[in-house]
C-alpha cells in the first residue's frame, strides 16, 4: 500500500477569507483594465442570477465567460501580482484553523491538494506559498489565436466534480481514502467530503456545520 496520505481542500472561505474569483475580478476590472462599467455590469448581472436561484455550476461558468477574448499571459501575470499581495497580509488573508491544520498534517506527511472552482491563474501563487504541489481547479480554454474562449476544459471543480475530480486524480495512485483528510465550508463540498474517511467542515452555523455535528465530523472555526 502507498504510504502517501492526501488531504483536500476547498479554497474560499475554508483556507482564505475571500471568494477568491469575485475579489481578484474586482481588482482585475478597477486596476488593470481601469473599466469600473465592466465591474458593474459583472457585479448587477450576478446579483440577478442568484436572486433567480442560478446553481454554483452555473454561476462558475458564467463567470469565465468575462474573460473571452483575453489574453491569458496578461491574465497569468495580474493573478500572481494580486495573489501575492493578499499573502502578505497572511493573519487576514487566511483562516487561521484551516492553515494550522495544514501545516500540521503536511509536518507529518500529507499532502495538501487544492480543489477548487476557482482557476489555476490565481491558484499556482497561492499553492507555491503553502507548498501545495497538486491544484484541482478551473483551466480556462485558449482558442487558436492564443486568447481564452470563455470556456474551459476538463472536469468543473464545483459539488459532484470535486469528488470526479479526485477520483481521477487518484486512479493511477494507490491511496485509502479512509486515510485521507477533505476540508469545505459549503453543501457544495459535500460530495467531496463524503469521499474520505476524515472530513473537516469550516465555519459554524451553517447546514454543513449542522451535517457534520450529527455526522461526528470535526468542524474548525472560520473566525
Amino acid at each position: 500500500m502507498n504510504t502517501i496520505r492526501f488531504m483536500f481542500f476547498d479554497v474560499d472561505e475554508t483556507l482564505i477569507h475571500m471568494k477568491s474569483m469575485f475579489a481578484f475580478f474586482r481588482h482585475w476590472a478597477l486596476n488593470i483594465k481601469k473599466d469600473p462599467e465592466r465591474l458593474a455590469y459583472f457585479e448587477a448581472h450576478f446579483a440577478e442570477l442568484r436572486q433567480s436561484g442560478t446553481s454554483r455550476s452555473v454561476l462558475n461558468r458564467v463567470y469565465y465567460q468575462f474573460f473571452k477574448g483575453e489574453d491569458p499571459s496578461e491574465l497569468t501575470k495580474c493573478g500572481q501580482q494580486w495573489m501575492l499581495a493578499q499573502i502578505k497580509d497572511p493573519d487576514s488573508f487566511f483562516i487561521a484553523d484551516t492553515l494550522e491544520v495544514l501545516r500540521q498534517y503536511q509536518e507529518i506527511g500529507y499532502e495538501a491538494v487544492f480543489v477548487s472552482g476557482s482557476f489555476y491563474e490565481i491558484l499556482k501563487p497561492l499553492a507555491d506559498y503553502l507548498n501545495v504541489k497538486h491544484t484541482l481547479c478551473i483551466h480556462l480554454e485558449i482558442d487558436r489565436a492564443g486568447n481564452y474562449t470563455g470556456e474551459f476544459t476538463g472536469i468543473q471543480t464545483i459539488a459532484e466534480g470535486k469528488a470526479l475530480a479526485i477520483k481521477e486524480f487518484l486512479k493511477d495512485k494507490d491511496v485509502d481514502l479512509k486515510q485521507c483528510l477533505a476540508f469545505g465550508d459549503d453543501m457544495s463540498d459535500l460530495p467531496m467530503l463524503e469521499l474520505v474517511g476524515n472530513p473537516v467542515v469550516v465555519g459554524m452555523n451553517t447546514l454543513l456545520a449542522e451535517r457534520g455535528e450529527y455526522m461526528g465530523w470535526r468542524i474548525l472555526s472560520a473566525s
